[in-house]
């Protein structure tokens, strides 16, 4: 049983995302024909979907890695400014990259990836023909408060392991 709740703890952030990357393919195959569907072919939208998702599970061996999520979510929007628009669970893997983004260690790389967080969705959303000035505001601001989430979070657990040192030493 120990074995299961180590593998689920560890784990359970990868299978969301690869089920996040099933649902985005799915979105696009299911919707290819309604008017706001990405213009690419098929062979072009999977692969792209692929290479947004993956840099999240690369995480674990490089940190800054989901930093790669936005910039490769820029020049997708270049060669087709529908697909990320289009795919919904798009925006819920953005919304974890930038979650890790803030989650970094160091505060230099956080606030690169801060930067990445705002510049990413303002590409992407001033790419959609129609856009207005709420969605160039809106849209990215929820990216901003999905890192300072994982800001937070990583300060907390600073103290905690500080507490948890000082604890330790106590003894």
């Amino acid at each position: 049983m120990g074995r299961i709740r180590y593998l689920s703890r560890t784990y359970v952030v990868d299978l969301m995302i690869a089920l996040l990357l099933v649902a985005a393919m799915l979105e696009v195959l299911v919707g290819r024909n309604s008017p706001d569907a990405p213009q690419s072919t098929l062979w072009f939208v999977f692969p792209a979907i692929a290479v947004l998702v993956l840099p999240i599970i690369a995480r674990r061996w490089f940190p800054l890695a989901p930093a790669a999520h936005w910039l490769l979510a820029i020049g997708i929007s270049f060669i087709d400014w529908r697909l990320i628009p289009f795919a919904i669970s798009i925006f819920v893997v953005g919304l974890v990259a930038a979650f890790l983004l803030g989650n970094l260690r160091d505060p230099v790389q956080a606030g690169i990836g801060l930067a990445l967080v705002i510049a990413g969705p303002v590409t992407v959303v001033y790419k959609i023909p129609e856009h207005s000035t709420a969605m160039l505001i809106f849209i990215p601001l929820e990216f901003a408060i999905s890192w300072v989430a994982g800001f937070a979070l990583r300060e907390r657990v600073e103290k905690a392991e500080a507490a948890e040192v000082s604890a330790t030493q106590a003894e």
